[in-house]
């Protein structure tokens, strides 16, 4: 008798874990947006993975996004223990418009397949107009996961004008 309510127990939870699965791909649906654009094309050939104190330079020509203008994207591994590896990174930003503009900036630390191991995000820098700077930041990455680290690519992820 037991074993028979046990059953029924499986298989209603069976039954429900299915049923919220389909209610959730029903509800939410394929998302309804495009992937931010990037400065940094995806890479035909895997680059070499960069020496510890060995500068790679990611974005060698400015690419004009929108309203703003990003170049010179540059990281360096600058420590390492077995916790992690400390990644330092710089880049130039220009705000090309008329107006005072905050900006989210996120740099993403990509595997030779394209794939984001880490990521990094600036939180908002104030740009005056036409005004064009150096922004730095660093990046603690796993250990593990920070070997795989081949590229980078910087975006903008949001842009607020300031009144």
């Amino acid at each position: 008798m037991i074993w028979k309510v046990a059953l029924t127990v499986l298989v209603v939870i069976a039954v429900s874990v299915v049923a919220v699965a389909v209610l959730t791909d029903a509800l939410i649906g394929e998302p309804d947006y495009s992937p931010p654009e990037t400065t940094s094309p995806p890479a035909s050939t895997p680059p070499s993975i960069p020496e510890e104190s060995a500068e790679a330079e990611v974005s060698p020509s400015p690419s004009v996004i929108k309203n703003w203008e990003i170049s010179n994207l540059r990281y360096t591994v600058i420590e390492k223990n077995d916790s992690w590896w400390k990644f330092s990174w710089q880049l130039s930003l220009k705000n090309n418009t008329s107006s005072i503009v905050d900006f989210f900036i996120y740099v993403n630390f990509l595997n030779r397949n394209g794939y984001i191991v880490d990521d990094d995000i600036e939180n908002p820098s104030h740009f005056a107009p036409k005004e064009q700077r150096v922004i730095k930041g660093y990046a603690l990455i796993d250990a593990e996961l920070a070997p795989d680290v081949t590229d980078a690519e910087a975006e903008i992820s949001r842009a607020y004008i300031v009144d």
